[in-house]
């Protein structure tokens, strides 16, 4: 006589999925850890392609940005070096006022106002709406003190447009001689 455990090996091996289970290895429990730790292994796989990917895609845009985060410090030091020029070119037109100084203020003036207009062109800064705003307050009061410098220079070789009254009044209360 067979042994119960027998009879009931034998029905379960009589089935479809039983005869599956045998074919795949799962019948025994070497088998059933082989798939397990297959599986295991495909998750791994998976992951790591998942995780290469965003390396990659995260590496090209650091690269990207990088490369424009160096351009935007270049621009920012050249108009750092314009405003300082600018600044001792007007310093030596109020000492001494001559055109060809005059001449290069206002240039290095506009050299600087088209530096701030090419920040916004690169695509560090116009990811950041700060950045944006920052750069909007800049170029309003680079535009403002280019007209005060203008108006300086002006003042400096015309003194009555300092005192726009003092033709009015030398003309209407000093007595004619």
């Amino acid at each position: 006589m067979q042994a119960p455990q027998d009879i009931h090996t034998r029905v379960i091996r009589g089935t479809k999925s039983a005869r599956l289970a045998a074919r795949l290895g799962l019948n025994s429990i070497r088998g059933r850890n082989l798939h397990i730790s297959g599986l295991f292994s495909a998750g791994l796989l998976i992951a790591a392609l998942v995780a290469h990917a965003h390396v990659g895609t995260t590496a090209a845009t650091t690269s990207v940005n990088l490369a424009a985060r160096h351009g935007v410090n270049a621009l920012i030091r050249d108009l750092s070096n314009d405003i300082w020029l600018a600044q001792n070119n007007l310093q030596r037109y109020m000492l001494q006022p001559e055109e060809p100084l005059r001449l290069a203020t206002l240039s290095l003036m506009e050299h600087i106002r088209v530096d701030i207009e090419n920040i916004p062109r690169k695509k560090w800064d116009s990811q950041t709406p700060a950045a944006l705003d920052n750069i909007r307050t800049l170029s309003t009061a680079l535009n403002r003190l280019h007209g005060q410098m203008n108006q300086l220079m002006l003042i400096r070789t015309k003194p009555n447009q300092l005192y726009p009254a003092i033709p009015i009044i030398s003309a209407g209360l000093v007595p004619a001689h």
